[in-house]
């Protein structure tokens, strides 16, 4: 997920993960997404669910292999982003029809955006 091998003490966000990443991690470890980003990867290991894991690559150099396949996929993509004081960890409250989204940060920031421009139109905080 971070395109390199990781071992020992470090978290996987001091490796520089992001919640998405971790995410896609905890998916293909078997574990929860909380659990990739709070223990470090020594921690991590005892967790995992070898059934669900990819096996580890060959050599230095070969990718893991892909997670295993179902019956849909999906791709996320990251269409736009939106600047907040400090992270958000809780859903983000939809309205007018979808086409306004409210958000606030740990940071004490509120903010209301356009869910297609990824604009804001007016903050608080």
């Amino acid at each position: 997920v971070l395109g390199r091998p990781v071992t020992g003490d470090t978290s996987f966000a001091a490796l520089g993960g992001t919640s998405l990443q971790a995410v896609e991690a905890a998916w293909r470890l078997g574990v929860a997404p909380d659990d990739v980003l709070s223990l470090s990867i020594g921690e991590l290991a005892p967790l995992v669910d070898k059934s669900r894991a990819p096996a580890p690559p060959t050599d230095d150099n070969a990718l893991a292999p892909p997670p295993p396949k179902r019956a849909r996929t999906a791709t996320l993509r990251r269409a736009w982003s939106l600047q907040l004081k400090a992270c958000v960890d809780a859903a983000v409250a939809l309205f007018d029809d979808g086409r306004k989204g409210l958000v606030a940060s740990h940071g004490r920031d509120l903010v209301c955006f356009d869910t297609r421009s990824g604009a804001a139109l007016w903050t608080a905080g």
